[in-house]
């Protein structure tokens, strides 16, 4: 109709635009994805809050875990690894991103220096609070 030509397509996890838009392509470009920032705390925000009400599959010791500043702590330790990896190498960002629930749970063993003042720190390390109850598992499952 009006002879656009999608090279990249900025989108929320959840988009089915994007799944019509690689449908209908008929210029034989693979058209890219990219995630907006906004949408993807938010969605992961979600996820956290699903898992601190599921009271079917995730225990109540794992439930009690996600406070409300334990999961405002979850979200601002991602948005934070993905402003500091703005414009930086993509692998380092994921694994920023799967250091958050380490950094927030104060186990700062693989925090960079650049963006955890206590990088290399494990003496108020409550990760053993996840595995004891089962929330890690559920954690991982979020991302």
């Amino acid at each position: 109709m009006h002879n656009l030509r999608y090279k990249k397509f900025i989108a929320d996890g959840d988009s089915s635009v994007y799944s019509k838009i690689k449908q209908n392509v008929s210029y034989g470009l693979e058209v890219r994805k990219i995630e907006c920032t906004n949408h993807v705390v938010k969605n992961y925000s979600k996820q956290l809050y699903k898992i601190k009400n599921d009271t079917k599959s995730v225990s109540l010791a794992a439930r009690k875990i996600f406070t409300k500043d334990t999961i405002e702590s979850l979200i601002k330790s991602v948005q934070g690894a993905i402003y500091a990896n703005a414009h930086g190498d993509i692998n380092r960002l994921k694994e920023d991103i799967r250091n958050t629930v380490n950094h927030v749970f104060e186990n700062h063993f693989n925090c960079r220096d650049d963006i955890c003042d206590r990088a290399g720190e494990t003496v108020d390390d409550r990760t053993p609070e996840l595995t004891n109850s089962g929330a890690h598992m559920v954690l991982w499952v979020s991302y």
